[in-house]
């Protein structure tokens, strides 16, 4: 981590982290948005994973979006694949 400044000023600003010699937190998924994600992963369409959980499409759609934001992932398929990769799911 290393701090910037603006020399023009002699202004310290924000601290600048260094992504690469940081390790990632890992993201904490709920159990909902794990199996959401897990069924998905399964090839299971929204209404597939509702009637399954017992709960509504748009429930569904918003574990899988709370699950998408924490993964930082930009749709479901990233989603999935960041999971997997970050070893909360099994492919």
């Amino acid at each position: 981590m290393s701090l910037t400044s603006d020399s023009r000023h002699g202004e310290s600003r924000e601290p600048v982290h260094d992504q690469a010699s940081e390790p990632l937190a890992q993201p904490r998924l709920s159990e909902r948005e794990l199996l959401v994600l897990e069924l998905s992963s399964r090839g299971a369409s929204a209404k597939q994973v509702a009637h399954q959980l017992s709960i509504g499409i748009e429930t569904v759609h918003t574990l899988l979006d709370r699950a998408r934001r924490k993964l930082d992932a930009t749709g479901k398929t990233h989603a999935v694949a960041t999971a997997i990769r970050l070893g909360l799911l099994r492919p």
